[in-house]
């Protein structure tokens, strides 16, 4: 039974969609945070609610304890049914919960739907602004309901990605895993050198893995060094990631503004606007420059930036904190900028971009504590550019399987490295060898005896 039909024939379509989908799925938790930023701001929302100091922090955090639930069993399942079709679950399961949220009678029900989000910026600011106007609940029934379009519009896209070619050629299902890295790399051509050398590079240390014990499970992650060099690097970016003092601003914006002295509900969601249109822009440009500088440098430049203005904050607020000085208020509110750009320049494309490359987890932790709260996560930020710089490894330009010898120290295949392939700086009699262990048939493996390099 056909259940994708993905473009084979163009390289460039096939993965425009495949972007899109990585960025409508992470669209999902950028507006989440940005709108629960904004609900916490609407007087609507915490009246219905009478949220207190406890019920706030629990609607705020019940996402990442979805997450942190999850994270402990759908891996299998994934491993289990694919790739693409865990990605089509999860996006049925975020709209039934953004259905929910947006119907939610009490704290309970809300957290519940929050917890299912978990499960599975600037757009929700700018929303929220508007239904800020509506005299009911739909101020913040309607934000909770439209976290379910990226997931409708994600699943529109699913029936034309294909699987991931790492769990096809596990399940030895090979042919098809070439034919998905022919479509992504070289326009559906199977005999081209990249492909076919990205497919045995896979296939070799796919097969080293099983021959070697290295099989899908928690065990996994702990038993060798290399694994736990790989855990310790993922956990990393998750407490970077959550304790660098961003989720002060993502999620309790409103009360830096309240302690910074400026208190007028719109005021602050106009503020919460500007702010999300900063951070994108400065995300992208991280995103484009992060090929460039490479992964290492850019987690060093972008914490240290966060390290100063998060000092920076702290003193502030503790000197014009409500003490009616507007320069000192401005003052304050152009570092609470300065710092999200500082961090959003590395920290939110390596999120999504370093753990793949090495492994992921999700972790997170929220205090309230006046400005001490700056200080505090300033002095982590500290210990955070240290660990980077003495332990992260730099991955920029390599392939999963190039990671690994990174990692363990060698290579579990005799393919040279993609970037020298493509350069034509190695013999392409290489790429062939060992083909025929490779896990193709016959009438496959007779195809792709004459490689070409278009």
């Amino acid at each position: 039974m056909k259940t994708s039909w993905y473009p084979k024939q163009s390289s460039g379509l096939l993965t425009a969609l495949l972007i899109a989908a990585s960025c409508i799925t992470s669209t999902t938790m950028g507006f989440d945070s940005s709108m629960m930023n904004a609900l916490n701001i609407l007087p609507s929302y915490s009246d219905y609610f009478h949220l207190t100091t406890v019920t706030l922090s629990l609607n705020t955090a019940a996402t990442w304890m979805g997450g942190g639930i999850i994270c402990l069993f759908y891996g299998s399942v994934t491993d289990l049914i694919g790739r693409r079709f865990s990605l089509i679950g999860a996006a049925i399961l975020t709209i039934c919960a953004a259905i929910l949220q947006a119907a939610a009678q009490n704290v309970g029900m809300f957290v519940t739907a929050r917890i299912l989000l978990g499960m599975g910026g600037l757009l929700s600011a700018g929303v929220t602004y508007k239904t800020a106007q509506y005299n009911s609940t739909w101020a913040w029934r309607l934000p909770s309901g439209l976290q379910g379009v990226f997931s409708l519009i994600s699943l529109c896209i699913m029936p034309f990605l294909p699987e991931s070619p790492r769990w096809l050629i596990y399940h030895d299902r090979h042919e098809e895993a070439l034919e998905v890295i022919a479509a992504t790399e070289a326009n559906g051509n199977k005999a081209d050198t990249v492909a076919l050398a990205q497919y045995k590079e896979i296939a070799d240390t796919l097969r080293w893995e099983k021959e070697y014990g290295q099989t899908v499970s928690l065990k996994t992650m702990i038993n060798t060094p290399s694994s736990r060099k790989r855990l310790m690097l993922s956990l990393s970016v998750a407490v970077c990631a959550m304790l660098s003092g961003n989720n002060i601003v993502s999620y309790y914006l409103s009360y830096m503004l309240d302690n910074a002295g400026i208190k007028d509900t719109t005021t602050q969601l106009e503020i919460n606007i500007v702010l999300n249109a900063w951070c994108l822009v400065i995300a992208l440009l991280g995103t484009f420059v992060s090929d460039h500088i490479g992964r290492k440098t850019q987690a060093l430049i972008s914490t240290s930036l966060a390290t100063i203005f998060i000092f920076i904050v702290g003193a502030l607020t503790k000197v014009y904190g409500n003490s009616g000085d507007k320069a000192g208020v401005y003052g304050t509110v152009a570092c609470i900028f300065l710092f999200q750009g500082g961090f959003s320049f590395a920290w939110t494309p390596l999120t999504v971009l370093y753990p793949p490359e090495v492994l992921n987890y999700p972790i997170r932790a929220n205090d309230a504590i006046g400005w001490k709260l700056y200080m505090i996560n300033g002095c982590w930020d500290v210990l955070e550019l240290a660990f980077v710089a003495y332990f992260w490894i730099e991955t920029k330009g390599k392939t999963l399987e190039e990671i690994d010898e990174l990692i363990d120290g060698t290579k579990h295949s005799d393919i040279p490295d993609i970037d020298i392939i493509r350069q034509g700086k190695t013999d392409l009699g290489e790429v062939l060898v060992g083909m025929e262990n490779s896990g193709l048939d016959g009438k496959t493996a007779s195809v792709v005896a004459s490689p070409t390099k278009e």
